[in-house]
């Protein structure tokens, strides 16, 4: 009788050992699988590479002057998906769906507030992430594009 109590004791301690190594790797799993989900979203590739597209072309046009000079005054010129469709032609491929120009200051990126939850979060990700003098710039050309349902974004220092 004496065994079987100590190896029902033995089962139950191994099981609970077990179990908090399992808890254990899956919190850590976890904690992995959504930054991982966020840096998917956040640091798009497609978006990098359509936001070097869009600079270069406005360093060339000379545009950038132009669209600093006249509407940065507001913080944010977000009337260049107009300039985007007619003058800009990026490849489909990158699938852009909207380009905005940030004059990046004291607050300007909380004063942003757009419809869209998943661009609102962007910007709280981005003011949490550029704190200080991270880039040297003072104005970031933020790019988004839509695959499905879920929206991508990047940004890139301008200048």
């Amino acid at each position: 009788m004496n065994n079987k109590g100590f190896m029902l004791l033995e089962v139950i301690i191994a099981s609970v050992f077990l179990i908090s190594v399992m808890v254990g790797l899956f919190v850590s799993y976890n904690k992995i699988l959504i930054a991982y989900q966020q840096r998917a979203k956040y640091y798009d590739i497609d978006c990098l590479y359509a936001a070097q597209y869009i600079q270069e072309d406005l360093i060339t046009s000379g545009e950038i002057n132009q669209i600093i000079t006249n509407y940065l005054k507001y913080d944010i010129y977000d009337d260049y998906d107009d300039y985007l469709d007619d003058e800009i032609k990026i490849p489909s491929d990158y699938g852009v769906t909207s380009v905005y120009i940030f004059a990046k200051g004291e607050g300007n990126l909380t004063l942003v507030e757009k419809e869209k939850q998943s661009f609102n979060d962007y910007i709280t990700f981005l003011n949490n992430r550029l704190t200080g003098d991270d880039t040297e710039s003072e104005y970031l050309l933020i790019v988004e594009r839509q695959n499905g349902d879920i929206y991508y974004y990047n940004y890139l220092p301008l200048m």
